[in-house]
């Protein structure tokens, strides 16, 4: 009778375990009811099963969150359904990306990948993509020159150049003593001449009787988009007027560069002005060719401008952003 007794009392402890949440304490707090094991100590841990690596990766069709740690890489792993991941850094036993204050960082002491598994051994950082590019911070250029001591080497993107831009050093003093001093300062990606804009302009006449003195059509055959080319056919000007969007021409820092397309029945001179049109205070290109037959023969200095079709191309000049 009471090992019969003894048998119902194991039998229903049993059933109460697989059943309920199990707690183990010291204080006989019950377990928490979202919690099917609760631990609860002060002066102890848990113990995971550890193993080697060679023995984790050998488990058979592993459950999905299953935890060892692996005594060859020194690390926690998960099992996250598909691969094992490791879930620490194996060379210091803290996380991969740690914090400090609002900053982040990464103590590992190899290479990082973003879009490959198998990052360039010469590359801190390497990037893979086929789709996407990298993104730097863009600032518009008040912005950009009120960041306080930037590092040699920070890059940013001005909005208002329209160009990534390096803080880095500048000046040629052993060429150029007095003129260029070596120091550091914001200058766009090229340093050299920038392309700003370029087209093939053709000149369209509508036949009349006096076609140089008439206001001419002109066309854009190819070109970068950002400007407009106009003839001024009228006794004071004749000559093409190259306008700029967004952006104004300056002669003391733009360097442009006119071929005249002409039928070869005149021999054409290029002459290049500024004209600024206030207000508001806007500065164009003039383009005036002339006939130097024209100049022979005694034309007037208006008479001997002749319209023509042409390729140009503008550069800037500028060191320091716009």
């Amino acid at each position: 009778m009471k090992k019969f007794f003894l048998l119902i009392v194991i039998l229903v402890h049993q059933t109460l375990i697989f059943s309920q949440s199990v707690a183990i304490n010291t204080d006989g707090a019950a377990a928490h009811g979202s919690a099917a094991l609760d631990i609860k100590s002060t002066d102890k841990g848990m113990l995971v099963p550890r193993m080697t690596t060679a023995q984790r990766t050998a488990i058979s069709n592993p459950a999905t969150g299953l935890l060892v740690f692996d005594t060859t890489t020194g690390s926690f792993w998960f099992y996250s359904g598909s691969t094992w991941t490791n879930l620490v850094d194996s060379n210091n036993g803290t996380s991969v990306w740690g914090t400090t204050g609002n900053n982040i960082y990464n103590t590992n002491a190899g290479n990082v990948g973003i879009g490959t598994t198998s990052p360039n051994a010469n590359a801190l950082l390497h990037l893979q993509s086929t789709s996407k590019g990298m993104l730097l911070p863009t600032l518009s250029n008040d912005q950009m020159e009120a960041i306080s001591n930037p590092a040699s080497g920070l890059m940013v993107y001005n909005s208002d150049v329209k160009s990534p831009m390096i803080y880095t050093q500048r000046g040629y003093s052993a060429i150029l003593p007095g003129i260029f001093g070596i120091q550091n300062a914001w200058t766009p990606l090229s340093p050299g001449p920038r392309a700003i804009a370029w087209g093939l302009i053709d000149s369209l006449g509508d036949g009349g009787s006096v076609p140089d003195t008439e206001t001419y059509q002109t066309r854009v055959i190819n070109g970068s988009g950002n400007f407009s080319v106009v003839w001024s056919g009228v006794e004071v000007d004749r000559w093409f007027t190259l306008r700029l969007t967004n952006m104004d021409f300056r002669k003391d820092s733009m360097l442009l560069f006119i071929t005249p397309v002409g039928n070869g029945s005149w021999d054409q001179v290029v002459s290049i002005g500024e004209i600024v049109n206030a207000p508001p205070a806007r500065s164009w290109a003039t383009i005036k060719f002339i006939d130097v037959s024209r100049v022979v023969n005694g034309f007037s200095t208006y008479f001997s401008r002749r319209r023509s079709s042409f390729y140009f191309v503008l550069y800037s000049m500028k060191r320091d952003p716009f």
